[in-house]
């Protein structure tokens, strides 16, 4: 899924306001691993907010990565919670699988 530029900034909201405190743009970069131009160049391709760079970050600040997932709409809160209702099954199935 492809956000803009604008939605890319949300993060740098979003997460401040989860951490309930003002976040710096360094430490969004730090928390994701790159470089201050490939930052930049994958906020300018809308690219900023993958389910990778959500999960490292989210990873990095202590934050549920699921969350993430789900606000910026990687993942439906629906098909979460029936993965959590379904429980046994998915566990059994997913911890035999070769992924």
């Amino acid at each position: 899924m492809i956000f803009t530029e604008q939605k890319d900034r949300d993060l740098e909201v979003l997460l401040s306001f989860l951490l309930n405190r003002q976040l710096k743009q360094a430490e969004l970069i730090m928390a994701l691993g790159i470089s201050r131009s490939a930052f930049y160049d994958q906020r300018e391709r809308g690219v900023l907010c993958s389910p990778n760079n959500l999960i490292a970050v989210a990873r990095y600040f202590g934050i549920n990565p699921v969350q993430l997932l789900v606000v910026y709409g990687h993942l439906e809160l629906g098909d979460v919670l029936n993965f959590v209702q379904d429980g046994d099954d998915n566990r059994s199935r997913y911890a035999s699988s070769p992924l």
